[in-house]
């Protein structure tokens, strides 16, 4: 398989991944022009797949450059934004990230001109994926080794109602908390309802 292809498909899982839950977690309130960046992010990726299956058209090359260019103006609005409302976390998280992000094109940049092109590759994939997988982490509250469990228990319970506004995950730890609390009690006790 190319690797190319390969890098789209992952790329735009984790950019779509990151604008399900910016948006999903009302975060969008905070720094809108982060949803911005998303939205051009998501352009972008669409632009790249069409390109893939296209064949390189010549026009493709100037529409990359106005995408770049317009990438990086957004990227630094948002950590402008982010720094002036620095108090709030999800400001705070996306003054790391993006500006890791930012930190890395710039040094993947100014060394593509002597490097291989695997080594190119390699710093490009770090830029990207190293921040966006942060973001993903932070912002969906759940750890990166537990992703997998959180997914499935968000789709598992998807008939199940979700009550007092808790999410599939929460609702999970509580019934957990309910279980060792009920371990703890006189061996007369009722079990919890879970």
């Amino acid at each position: 398989m190319n690797k190319g292809l390969v890098f789209w498909i992952l790329s735009a899982l984790i950019l779509l991944l990151l604008s399900l839950v910016y948006l999903n977690q009302g975060l969008h309130r905070k720094n809108p022009l982060f949803t911005y960046w998303l939205c051009l992010g998501v352009i972008v990726q669409l632009l790249a797949g069409w390109a893939l299956a296209a064949g390189q058209p010549n026009w493709l090359g100037y529409l990359r450059t106005a995408g770049d260019l317009s990438s990086f103006a957004l990227t630094m609005a948002v950590l402008i934004f982010a720094a002036v409302r620095r108090e709030e976390p999800v400001n705070r998280t996306l003054l790391m990230a993006l500006g890791g992000m930012l930190a890395l094109n710039i040094l993947g940049r100014f060394l593509e001109g002597g490097t291989s092109p695997a080594m190119q590759a390699w710093l490009r994939n770090i830029a990207f994926f190293g921040p966006a997988l942060y973001l993903l982490t932070v912002f969906s509250n759940v750890p990166f080794d537990r992703l997998p469990l959180w997914v499935k228990d968000m789709w598992g319970s998807r008939s199940a109602p979700i009550h007092a506004g808790l999410t599939p995950n929460a609702e999970a730890l509580e019934n957990a908390e309910a279980r060792r609390r009920w371990k703890s009690l006189p061996a007369h006790a009722s079990p919890p309802v879970t």
